[in-house]
């Protein structure tokens, strides 16, 4: 079972086991789970599982896979009515005694990100907040509102301070008199 300490939970690399899984399922209590949730932005976070195993992989090495699931409440981006998302995600990482990030900026090895360099503690609260983060939707909508694109650009007009955006204007083309007209005056 991991160490709790103020809502953290790790393990020490140095005392994990090389012969057998360190196997984990993390359970947070009350005060951690409406924690998480306002730091992540929801309105409500349950159901939240995240079981798996620590085993030695290579020499010095390490591997964890697990699975993530919940059930995050969070406002709709259009109506800011609640939307209920059900997450379940794989979660895989990889640390490496002898791994460096490149120095020279290339990318071929940042194909995995998976993989990391090897801490001194591996902390299972971290890695389920990022990775909850990462699964959740970041502009929830509820399917039955439609998203209406608005523009601010008349200000102006008789119409209202706000308006739809005209699908008929042809802004290049704008440019393009724009341009001609410059051109004519010059002349």
């Amino acid at each position: 079972m991991a160490s709790q300490d103020s809502g953290q939970f790790a393990y020490s690399v140095a005392r994990l086991s090389r012969s057998k899984r360190t196997v984990f399922d993390l359970v947070l209590g009350q005060k951690t789970l409406l924690g998480l949730a306002d730091s992540l932005g929801l309105n409500s976070l349950s159901r939240l599982k995240f079981k798996g195993a620590i085993r030695s992989s290579g020499t010095n090495d390490w591997l964890l896979e697990a699975k993530l699931s919940a059930r995050v409440e969070q406002p709709c981006v259009a109506s800011l009515e609640p939307v209920t998302t059900n997450v379940a995600v794989g979660v895989r990482r990889l640390w490496l005694e002898n791994y460096h990030y490149p120095i020279d900026g290339s990318a071929e090895n940042w194909d995995d990100d998976s993989v990391e360099p090897l801490p001194e503690t591996i902390d299972l609260f971290d890695i389920l907040a990022h990775e909850l983060g990462l699964a959740i939707p970041a502009y929830p909508r509820r399917n039955d509102v439609e998203l209406i694109e608005m523009t601010f650009s008349d200000l102006g007009s008789d119409s209202g301070a706000v308006s739809k955006i005209d699908t008929t204007r042809r802004p290049f083309a704008e440019l393009a008199s724009l341009r001609d007209a410059l051109q004519q005056s010059r002349e």
